[in-house]
């Protein structure tokens, strides 16, 4: 793990720059989150930088109003926040020290479902380190390094290097329990740095609510956690702990007994990934298919891929075109095996090529599929043919597709 006295040498320049610029004018900046977490756990992209900004021994006016002056390129998003993108590669947010209050006891949060509607934000740079930080879920997200004068101070209320270091994750307060988006970020966090979870927390979580939880948060936060690991901790998480959540989520309850590995996809990858590794149903495809908010008969359509590139693969190619290129149209419109050459150039026509190149198969199966697509690409030979040919071949308006082919395979 580093230490906090390398920290200077991964802050970019353009950063520190922005960073003396503010202290130079009364403002400190405190670097906290993500970026930490990451700096300490050795993470090479330090990309996205939230700081925390207080006046300097708390002298001072007006903070919101005197940022927006020393920022490029600020943005006011709300809530104390401003965010200034200083090039194109760094993004910078900028917040002041808040808390988070709910008219609710911890003890009553299992029979009264929480949103982030029921928040009280309370702002104030007036607010100490272990105030402010108090609204983070976990201790490792609940370090910062402070900007004192061109040095960086370690700030850490919570002891949450110690956490990283042992890898347990554990809360800051019990105020965790309030907002049920923790609880599926915990999950996330123990399975990106292999956390084991606290007794307490463990406590903790079973006392949640997430029933006013959206399908947003829970497919944001398992793509991030690398997808199909996150539903079966999720699961057993929820089992365990005997919590409530949407009834909609029972329809991808299946997903809990799903041998996957972690792997960083999209949406439609995630679809195409279960349709090529699993036996679930069509049923079960459909219900995962909604879940992802993707466009209705993606499951289908992927399913019957998959049947076709069972068949596609059963075949040696450079033996089957030798034998088709030696019959004539008559006898083609009689022939199983063109048939099929149709049918299998119609539907993988209909991928796209990022979608193909994600088709979860075997070394050997994936070159006997591109022996087959390299007879019949994506564009088709033989326009000539099937321009002029057509009345004298007796081409019905119904066989069209079928000639094409033809003509392709005769060219």
């Amino acid at each position: 793990m580093k230490s906090i006295n390398s920290f200077h040498e991964v802050v970019p320049p353009e950063i520190n720059i922005i960073c003396q610029k503010l202290w130079d004018n009364g403002i400190n900046c405190t670097v906290v989150g993500g970026i930490v977490r990451d700096f300490f756990n050795d993470s090479k992209k330090l990309l996205d930088w939230d700081f925390e900004i207080r006046f300097i021994d708390n002298k001072g006016k007006d903070l919101e109003s005197k940022i927006q002056e020393l920022l490029p390129n600020v943005q006011a998003l709300g809530f104390g926040v401003f965010r200034s993108q200083i090039n194109e590669d760094y993004q910078l947010e900028f917040s002041l020290p808040r808390t988070e209050d709910f008219n609710v006891l911890v003890d009553q949060i299992h029979g009264h479902p929480l949103s982030h509607k029921d928040v009280e934000i309370k702002l104030d740079h007036h607010f100490s380190y272990t105030q402010s930080f108090a609204r983070r879920d976990l201790t490792i997200n609940a370090i910062g390094v402070e900007f004192n004068n061109s040095k960086w101070n370690l700030v850490d209320p919570f002891d949450g290097l110690s956490d990283l270091k042992n890898r347990v994750s554990t809360f800051c307060t019990e105020d965790f329990a309030f907002d049920p988006v923790r609880y599926l970020r915990t999950i996330r966090f123990e399975i990106l740095f292999n956390l084991k979870r606290s007794s307490k927390l463990n406590e903790l979580m079973k006392k949640m609510n997430l029933s006013l939880t959206t399908d947003h948060y829970l497919l944001y936060e398992s793509m991030k956690a690398g997808f199909f690991p996150f539903m079966r901790k999720f699961f057993d998480s929820i089992e365990e702990h005997q919590v409530s959540f949407p009834e909609s989520w029972l329809e991808i309850k299946f997903l809990q007994k799903n041998d996957l590995p972690q792997t960083f996809l999209t949406a439609d990858q995630i679809l195409l990934h279960s349709v090529w590794k699993t036996k679930w149903n069509l049923s079960d495809l459909g219900k995962l298919e909604r879940f992802l908010k993707l466009r209705r008969g993606r499951a289908k359509h992927y399913l019957v891929g998959k049947e076709l590139f069972n068949k596609i693969v059963a075949i040696n190619w450079d033996e089957k075109i030798a034998e088709l290129t030696k019959l004539s149209w008559s006898q083609k419109l009689n022939h199983q095996d063109f048939l099929d050459c149709v049918e299998f150039h119609k539907h993988f026509d209909s991928w796209t090529v990022e979608e193909e190149s994600s088709l979860c198969i075997q070394f050997d199966e994936q070159k006997r599929f591109q022996s087959w697509r390299s007879y019949f690409s994506r564009e088709l030979d033989g326009k000539d043919l099937f321009a002029n040919n057509q009345a004298k071949e007796n081409v019905q308006p119904n066989q069209r597709s079928l000639y094409k082919l033809h003509c392709h395979l005769n060219s």
